[in-house]
């Protein structure tokens, strides 16, 4: 059944249920409440976020998304609300990185406080589970960072996602090593669904603007914690180059295992992620550290937007460091958030997703956010390009690494 065919199912149970008498039942257990009474309360205006705040999932970026979304809502809240003046109240759930953990949360945020959206997430499978989740309950979905194509893929009418599309960075990497003279690549994945479609994307990338490249597809466990023979495997492979796609925390043990077996740093190794912004890269790595290159999606020397420059300032002042791309993401986000429930005049879910189809909202970037309806990857996506950039010297900050290579798929 499509969008359209969901919201007039829900909308007729909605209905029986009144007549009923059952009112409670009507507002909560469908999954969003009545929006003529939102409208007329001066409560504020709940809107869900899930994170990643305990292990096994990646909990320095979990932090900084929180931290984010908190900021924008400040933001907006000290601006002029939304809605004639109504506050904005961030309801944040934890998944853990798990996708059942992920489910249960956005079902939390939709059945009992009401929500009209969830945003966030970080884990592509927490992201791709939700998402089927979504699409049956009918409140919009925003994924917030996770990077998996199959996010988009999927064609899901109730969601939307602001990152850039695995296919766009396969690209970027594929013309990089042939820039760069690569021939033999090591393309080491985990076994989860970012993993997987990453690997996928240089895969496709390569055939078309790279068929020279000689790449070895490897997959490891992501649950592991010795990944030493491993990487003694593919040490014998002599690579020119390795790309890999661990996350944290497994990012940090996998590469200091590459150090003591000596794969690096004599052998070139590029992040398909942004790791030495996550956590503390030359205490854990030191001199090894250096030469590694990694994607980004971000950088606080962009051409960023009023709001963009207020929350680079404030976030630094407040919590010590430079904002990465987990702590922004949330802030634009909140920023689409607050636009878009003005441009709707409300919370009503099939008002929401035209709106989210149609209209031009505020970032991070001076760029508008405008999500397109291209079928495929591109569906109800919107990102900023990728860049891979390289920590040339000891200590260096993440921001201050030159970049070496931009880009994004050919037309």
């Amino acid at each position: 059944m499509g969008y359209s065919g969901n919201i007039s199912r829900r909308r007729s149970l909605k209905a029986l249920y009144a007549a009923l008498g059952f009112a409670g039942i009507a507002a909560a257990g469908l999954g969003y409440g009545s929006d003529t009474a939102r409208a007329q309360s001066d409560d504020p205006v709940n809107i869900g976020f899930i994170a990643s705040l305990t292990l096994p999932g990646s909990v320095l970026e979990g932090q900084r998304m929180v931290r984010g979304a908190e900021l924008g809502i400040e933001y907006i809240n000290a601006n002029g609300g939304v809605l004639g003046g109504r506050k904005l109240k961030l309801v944040v759930q934890n998944d853990s990185g798990q996708a059942a953990n992920g489910v249960a949360a956005y079902r939390s945020l939709v059945n009992e406080f009401n929500v009209p959206i969830v945003y966030g997430i970080y884990n592509s499978a927490t992201a791709i589970a939700v998402g089927e989740v979504a699409e049956q309950v009918g409140t919009p979905l925003l994924v917030t960072e996770a990077g998996s194509d199959d996010i988009t893929k999927a064609g899901h009418d109730m969601v939307f996602r602001t990152a850039p599309t695995s296919l766009s960075k396969g690209f970027l990497v594929a013309n990089f090593f042939k820039a760069k003279g690569f021939k033999r690549v090591v393309s080491l994945m985990p076994n989860t669904a970012y993993g997987q479609t990453t690997a996928e994307a240089l895969r496709e990338a390569a055939a078309v603007a790279a068929p020279e490249l000689q790449i070895e597809y490897v997959t490891f466990d992501n649950t592991a914690v010795d990944w030493t023979a491993a990487l003694l495997a593919v040490k014998a492979k002599k690579p020119d180059v390795i790309w890999n796609g661990a996350v944290e925390p497994q990012a940090s043990l996998i590469y200091r295992q590459a150090i003591t077996v000596g794969l690096v740093p004599e052998v070139p190794w590029l992040w398909a992620g942004s790791i030495p912004t996550v956590g503390d890269w030359w205490g854990n790595h030191g001199q090894a550290g250096v030469g590694v290159y990694f994607n980004l999606n971000y950088s606080p020397k962009q051409e960023l937007s009023p709001e963009g420059e207020w929350f680079k300032a404030e976030y630094q002042k407040r919590f010590g460091e430079v904002p990465n791309f987990a702590a922004v993401a949330p802030f634009s986000n909140t920023l689409v958030i607050a636009d878009l429930l003005n441009q709707a005049k409300g919370t009503d879910a099939h008002v929401l997703v035209k709106e989210l189809e149609t209209g031009e909202f505020r970032g991070f970037t001076k760029k508008p956010v405008k999500f397109s309806t291209e079928k495929g990857i591109n569906w109800h996506n919107w990102g900023s390009p990728y860049v891979i950039a390289q920590m040339t010297e000891l200590n260096q900050a993440w921001y201050d690494a030159p970049v070496v290579a931009t880009g994004d798929v050919p037309e």
